[in-house]
């Protein structure tokens, strides 16, 4: 009996032994094939998921062996990959997301690429399809470099070489002295001197450094709670036309419902905006603007305009009742824009929008907010 026990165990282990790990990495891409070889035209052998554990069995330039929980051995490019640091960051990222207050909804017309960082190089781990609303909820401006990523195997720890023992100089008897200096002629002052105007003229300064190209990105969160980074330039904010029409070639940043009117049997909303004119400002907007529904033309017409060549993003939408001068404006929605003014002071405007008017209420210095 123990004889037919040995056997068995031996024939459930005659198969090639598993290559020992060398490294932990995460699965970057929403689905990504793993190939028999490092040919991109090699037979794929499995395909894995966001998220997915992999061992990291073998490298060559920059592709991994790598093997997948099921137990099967493909390879694939390291840039697809991500490290357990970088996946607890992109959990972390989605956790504050969660909690983060929309801008407004946006829209593509194209396939959209959501990064794990505001990054091109990094790793895009869900596509949002044509069509699709998704929540906007903060942008950022990042310069257009490559980004250093966290290597994905240990560094192999590196020996401490001795330094190498000074030889002593071989011979019985010591070195002569070195010899005086010869002195200097007696006409070294007119050596000296020479004609200015036969000098060669001074080189032109060098131009300076280049500047850097930057790209907007946009935090963005979807329908089923996952958040990323997607090119801001990618995305239209999906504001209703009858007032996107009015944007003026700027691009809107945000926008938000502050109130409505009724037009017979049709409910008409009021709608508060920002708009930026260019792209890659250290501000997020340079103008608000809000929209009232007009009982005379049937159209949206602007009631309240600010520009300013400077400001930060500050603009908090309530809904719930706000202080306010009079108690019959207590129950009417208060919008807020923090904002800097041509002479560079801080200014927090809150405003109130009550049936087809919208008037500023109180107008206060304020810091600036943290970005």
């Amino acid at each position: 009996m123990p004889a037919a026990l040995v056997l068995l165990l031996t024939s459930c282990h005659s198969g090639p032994p598993r290559a020992p790990s060398i490294g932990v990495a995460y699965v970057g891409p929403a689905a990504l094939n793993l190939r028999s070889d490092i040919p991109l035209d090699s037979k794929g052998v499995a395909t894995v998921k966001h998220g997915d554990r992999l061992e990291i069995l073998q490298r060559r330039r920059k592709f991994l062996r790598v093997r997948s929980p099921s137990g099967a051995e493909g390879w694939t490019d390291e840039r697809l990959l991500l490290a357990a640091a970088d996946m607890a960051a992109l959990k972390e990222l989605s956790a504050k997301a969660a909690g983060m207050p929309s801008q407004g909804a946006a829209t593509t017309y194209g396939d959209l690429r959501v990064h794990t960082t505001p990054s091109t190089q990094a790793p895009s781990f869900l596509v949002i399809k044509n069509g699709e609303k998704f929540d906007v909820l903060s942008h950022m401006v990042v310069p257009r470099v490559d980004v250093p990523r966290t290597a994905l195997i240990p560094p192999t720890p590196k020996k401490v070489k001795e330094p190498p023992k000074k030889k002593e100089p071989k011979g019985k008897y010591p070195l002569p002295p070195m010899p005086k200096p010869p002195p200097l002629p007696a006409d070294w002052l007119d050596l000296s001197k020479s004609d200015l105007s036969k000098e060669e003229p001074e080189p032109e300064p060098e131009p300076g450094p280049k500047a850097i190209p930057s790209d907007n990105w946009s935090l963005v969160r979807t329908a089923g709670g996952q958040s990323g980074w997607a090119l801001t330039r990618r995305l239209s904010m999906a504001i209703p036309d009858e007032v996107a029409q009015y944007a003026e070639g700027h691009r809107i940043v945000s926008y938000f419902a502050v109130g409505s009117v009724q037009d017979g049997d049709q409910k008409k909303s009021t709608w508060l905006w920002t708009t930026i004119g260019g792209s890659g400002q250290p501000y997020d907007f340079d103008s608000f603007r809000v929209f009232v529904w007009s009982l005379r033309t049937k159209q949206p017409t602007s009631s309240t305009t600010c520009k300013a060549t400077s400001r930060w993003y500050s603009n908090r939408w309530n809904s719930a009742a706000a202080r306010a001068r009079h108690r019959r404006l207590e129950s009417i929605p208060v919008f807020r824009c923090a904002s800097r003014s041509a002479a560079g002071k801080g200014i927090a405007r809150s405003s109130q929008c009550w049936g087809t008017r919208c008037g500023l209420q109180v107008m206060q210095r304020a810091r600036p907010a943290r970005r």
